[in-house]
């Protein structure tokens, strides 16, 4: 279940240019949390809506976050000192479920950090990841440790191959075969994984903490709502949002905070997002 609690920053460092890592003394958070989770964070008095955070691993009490500067809340958050308090939301999210299986995990960018854990969870795992540059790279030598194979590429070809992380997962698959292809990334990245050689629906779950789940080539199934602080009219731009990509499926929401009467078609029996059929 998740839980709101005010957690101690324990660590704080930069990884490149924009990246940071963040270590949270977390309590009950980080005993509920599964590999592939994220967690809301609040970044300061004057930004209503909490952050989305990805888990990139846990330890003990202890959450080991990974996150970008994309604005002034996540600004906020690099700038936190040893022993501040944040207030921390979670987990939130469906997360990946690879335990017993070989599976392969393609990350761009900041959708790498959440592939870590879930790696760890499998059976064997290979990584294909992909970033702009070597210097927006990050946590290779974690996925060396993890993985059995961790091929990277960058966009201008800085490190390991030119080209994005399809394009490294392609070579991975030449090679191998896999139980679960597990992709965390831009929606771009997400439909370009749906269409890898040996694409199975059903054993392929694709997970992005920042706006969509989908379960199926093409389809962004469910929203990972925000909490009860984001506005009605922001809702409803997701909600048309979400009927323009996926018009096949319902809508669900990660809280209950946004009644069906009010917004239509929305499942949210707890404060985590499902997939269901459209009646």
């Amino acid at each position: 279940m998740p839980y709101q609690q005010d957690c101690t920053v324990l660590s704080l460092r930069a990884l490149n240019e924009k990246a940071y890592e963040m270590i949270l003394e977390a309590g009950g958070i980080a005993e509920e949390a599964k590999p592939g989770q994220f967690v809301n964070i609040k970044c300061g008095e004057g930004h209503l809506l909490r952050r989305p955070i990805s888990i990139c691993e846990t330890s003990a009490m202890q959450l080991r976050l990974v996150f970008e500067v994309r604005g002034e809340g996540t600004e906020w958050l690099s700038e936190r000192q040893i022993d501040d308090q944040v207030s921390v939301l979670g987990p939130l999210g469906r997360g990946f479920d690879a335990e017993g299986k070989r599976a392969l995990f393609i990350g761009g960018g900041i959708g790498v950090p959440p592939l870590l854990w879930a790696a760890e969870s499998a059976a064997s795992a290979d990584a294909a990841l992909g970033f702009a540059t070597e210097k927006r790279s990050l946590l290779l030598a974690d996925f060396a440790r993890v993985c059995g194979q961790a091929a990277v590429a960058t966009d201008d070809g800085s490190l390991g191959l030119r080209g994005t992380a399809i394009d490294a997962a392609e070579k991975l698959l030449a090679q191998n075969t896999y139980d679960l292809i597990c992709a965390c990334g831009p929606k771009i990245l997400l439909r370009r994984a749906a269409e890898l050689p040996g694409y199975q629906p059903d054993a392929v779950g694709f997970f992005n903490p920042w706006s969509w789940h989908t379960r199926q080539p093409g389809l962004t199934g469910a929203i990972l709502a925000p909490s009860e602080e984001m506005t009605r009219a922001a809702v409803r731009e997701l909600i048309a949002e979400a009927e323009e990509q996926s018009p096949a499926r319902t809508i669900a929401f990660d809280t209950e905070f946004f009644p069906a009467e009010e917004f239509g078609r929305i499942h949210a029996p707890d404060l985590n997002a499902d997939f269901l059929p459209r009646e």
